[in-house]
């Protein structure tokens, strides 16, 4: 017999088992002694060749017969609603092999159904629910660039009536919300490189021809839903070779390793999901509620920084480098000059798009100012700039745990932070970057010998 069993610890505690009971002998003593040894609530289901009309096959044999009686107690219960499972691809016909069995106390809690496409197989998939709104992870709402309109988002840019970052804040998103589309918020599908329009037709073809087939299960249809299936599979190996080759076309000695790499799991169909974050608490119980995923995380981030970890020698330097220094001067230095308008457009020419901080400001809204707003914009940097200030708004961030290579998923220790900040905050600290870097390169304050982080 082949099994393979996973036990899930939350949101509720539930042994999910997968069977294949071969096409040969096999008794229902073998089911038992594997039943035996999954702990309580489980889930066993698998492809079990035996038929029986009970589970929506066509025809009973002795196995189906053997089935039919085990499953006549009281601690568990058949799933299947009599929907046909498989397609038996030498006699043509529809049938019902594969059997899903609950714990009996969990079954009024699952939803049972089989999906309507075979996907190259010849067993339809079969979808269990667990109707827990917690498993579903929901993802922030994010502006589809890629979709906008920046004509309407240039004409519906409004020029803010004071200058501080909220009135000039909300003078963007308010054009965003009217030019740019936002994504649903929902867990999302990657698109393959070889998808286009041409493998979408053949393979909606390749549904309606099998619909039609299980509807009307006669020659005529069995042929067509044949011939359809046999030439979606030739138009999508045909997509998937051209993508590849292209792909390769643009190699060269100079090509980024993680982009190759990105393509080829693209290319064979691998995604990266994002799954939620499950951390043992202090109590040993293991949860993915996203609260107290957070205050674990935050905890664990909190002890890390606090300078409760350095050396009192260690403190003192560091109170010592941190210190405010006093850069009052009479002088006219370049440095300290108000930034104009080139350096500024330099400074957005270097951005690349990605994730925005808190206030959903991006970089491609950023490059896609108008004039007017760019002056506004200069102006807000130079006043924070001849002030001496900075706004608490840009000082907030939104940290991202990411898991340390090899390390255990469930202990708050082994994720380290990410920090996505706001955009024109970045902005304005690269403006200020490239100015200082510019001096110290000019006057040759590096050393020689330094050839990092300049």
């Amino acid at each position: 017999l082949q099994v393979i069993a996973i036990k899930m610890e939350t949101p509720i505690k539930v042994t999910i088992c997968n069977i294949y009971l071969p096409n040969n002998d096999w008794n229902t003593q073998d089911v038992d002694e594997i039943l035996a040894q999954l702990p309580t609530p489980f889930l066993l289901m698998g492809d079990f060749n035996a038929h029986n009309p009970l589970w929506g096959s066509n025809k009973t044999d002795a196995k189906g017969l053997a089935m039919e009686k085990w499953l006549d107690r009281d601690d568990i219960v058949l799933l299947n609603d009599g929907s046909h499972t498989s397609f038996n691809t030498k006699s043509n016909f529809f049938d019902s092999i594969d059997i899903a069995i609950a714990s009996s106390h969990l079954t009024l809690a699952l939803k049972w159904s089989v999906e309507g496409d075979l996907h190259n197989s010849d067993h339809f998939p079969i979808i269990i629910e667990l109707p827990f709104p917690n498993l579903v992870t929901r993802l922030p709402k994010r502006w589809i660039t890629r979709k906008a309109d920046w004509q309407k988002f240039h004409e519906s840019l409004e020029l803010p009536s004071t200058l501080d970052v909220k009135s000039f804040t909300d003078a963007i998103i308010r054009a965003g919300e009217v030019a740019i589309p936002k994504s649903s918020g929902k867990p999302y599908k990657y698109a393959v490189p070889w998808w286009n329009h041409e493998v979408e037709k053949v393979i909606k073809d390749k549904k309606t021809a099998l619909n039609r087939f299980k509807r009307y299960p006669t020659t005529e249809n069995l042929i067509v839903f044949k011939k359809a299936r046999a030439f979606a599979r030739k138009i999508v190996l045909e997509s998937k070779r051209n993508s590849w080759n292209n792909f390769i076309s643009t190699l060269t000695s100079d090509s980024d390793i993680s982009t190759i790499w990105q393509k080829v799991k693209s290319v064979s169909g691998k995604k990266h999901f994002t799954a939620s974050i499950h951390i043992r608490t202090e109590t040993g119980e293991i949860s993915n509620n996203p609260e107290i995923v957070a205050e674990e995380i935050a905890k664990q981030f909190e002890l890390t920084s606090s300078s409760d970890n350095y050396n009192a020698t260690f403190l003192e330097s560091k109170f010592e480098q941190e210190s405010i220094l006093d850069f009052s001067t009479n002088q006219t230095l370049s440095y300290n000059l108000p930034f104009n308008l080139q350096e500024l457009e330099f400074a957005l020419n270097a951005t690349k798009s990605g994730a925005p901080g808190h206030d959903s400001i991006t970089n491609d809204m950023l490059k896609q100012l108008t004039s007017e707003m760019k002056v506004l914009l200069l102006n807000l940097f130079n006043d924070m700039w001849n002030k001496n200030t900075y706004p608490n708004e840009w000082k907030q961030a939104i940290i991202i745990p990411v898991l340390k290579p090899t390390k255990d998923p469930l202990l708050s220790s082994s994720y380290r932070p990410i920090s996505l900040t706001c955009c024109m905050g970045k902005l304005f600290e690269r403006m200020i970057n490239n100015r200082l870097m510019w001096f110290l390169e000019l006057k040759d304050i590096f050393i020689p010998a330094q050839a990092g982080f300049r």
